[in-house]
């Protein structure tokens, strides 16, 4: 998956498929590949879907991946996508 940013953005939503668990129930784990940094961050239910909003400076270009949580050993879903910007 692609995800492209544009420079101005403060926030980046990343919508997330196939996730039937409860937003407040979920975490979010972010690694960038290039770094290995891991952040952590809240999951939000919007409109029907699932999605975590993060800062601009989370997401630098390069690859990325996206790990859903329950609790704290049950992982929901993995995601991987590189972030372009544009």
């Amino acid at each position: 998956m692609d995800l492209t940013v544009t420079a101005s953005a403060a926030q980046v939503r990343i919508e997330l498929a196939g996730v039937s668990q409860p937003a407040d129930e979920l975490t979010a784990e972010l690694e960038a590949a290039a770094t290995g940094e891991v952040r952590r961050w809240p999951v939000d239910a919007a409109a029907g879907g699932v999605s975590v909003i993060v800062p601009i400076y989370a997401v630098p270009a390069g690859e990325h991946t996206l790990t859903l949580w329950q609790g704290d050993a049950n992982v929901v879903a993995r995601y991987r996508f590189r972030v372009r910007t544009g």
